[in-house]
């Protein structure tokens, strides 16, 4: 992607209504579409036409015109951003207590300590590594 393109959208009587902001020139794409993605594509292919730029050159920023909807929107991105980060840091953990408990227990012990399996166990810390 070369540009990314901030869009507004609301949702009308017969689906999204969608608009570009900022494009330069006073440049300005629309589209409309059944559903979200229908209308997000709509308007990249708008805002490439706009722009007289390449196809598949563009991405779109699409963001609820309604800043009470977006802002619920944000909260879940950014509650995902926050739980992904901490499943990366669980299995981390995860992954060094079992190569460390399984020196000295059993890979069942381990499971049973740990709360899983202890398929996933001997996954995470084969016999070869100890």
């Amino acid at each position: 992607m070369d540009k990314i393109v901030t869009g507004l959208a609301t949702y009308g009587r017969d689906g999204w209504l969608t608009s570009t902001q900022g494009l330069p020139d006073g440049k300005q794409a629309l589209s409309m579409g059944k559903t979200w993605k229908q209308a997000q594509e709509l308007l990249r292919q708008a805002a490439e036409l706009a722009l007289k730029a390449p196809p598949g050159s563009v991405a779109i920023d699409l963001k609820l015109e309604n800043a009470g909807l977006q802002k619920l929107v944000d909260e879940v991105h950014r509650k995902r951003a926050i739980l992904r980060d901490a499943e990366f840091e669980y299995q981390a953990a995860l992954g060094v207590a079992s190569r460390t408990l399984t020196k000295t227990a059993t890979v069942r012990d381990v499971a049973e300590m740990l709360g899983c399996s202890h398929q996933y166990i001997a996954k995470l810390a084969p016999k070869s590594a100890s």
